[in-house]
């Protein structure tokens, strides 16, 4: 359902990317998977701690799927390729925050950080990012 926004009209070559981010949600709860095109690896980041096979297997498929479409029917090569749950990805203490985590933990990995915030800072976080949408103007 995605393939279209990878056209050759949208000049988009997903494998000319150092990272790929999808909003993962999963019916009441949002988390992250990245495709990390330069360490090989499919990563997925939960603030309530899962661990989500399935996500993994979709980026997996749409990884093969997009490589195929736009290599010419060729096969992704898959060696060398592993995954990563982070551990100290930041945890939330509540069951309403997940959509702040997951903005903020996807800002500090396309940045090439590690998430390092905590509970606390989501309030200032929610406050931030409705500025930054308000004024157009994203924090760098």
């Amino acid at each position: 359902a995605v393939r279209r926004w990878t056209t050759k009209r949208n000049k988009v070559d997903i494998f000319e990317q150092d990272l790929v981010v999808f909003p993962v949600h999963l019916g009441s709860h949002w988390c992250l998977g990245v495709i990390n095109m330069q360490l090989k690896r499919f990563e997925y980041y939960d603030s309530l701690a899962g661990r989500n096979k399935q996500c993994i297997d979709i980026m997996k498929e749409y990884l093969k799927c997009e490589y195929n479409d736009k290599k010419g029917g060729k096969e992704f090569d898959f060696n060398g390729w592993t995954v990563f749950y982070d551990a100290k990805t930041p945890q939330q203490l509540n069951g309403v925050d997940c959509g702040v985590f997951a903005c903020k933990i996807a800002d500090y990995i396309t940045r090439g950080k590690r998430p390092t915030f905590s509970q606390q800072d989501i309030s200032y976080f929610r406050r931030r990012m409705m500025w930054e949408v308000l004024k157009g103007k994203f924090y760098k």
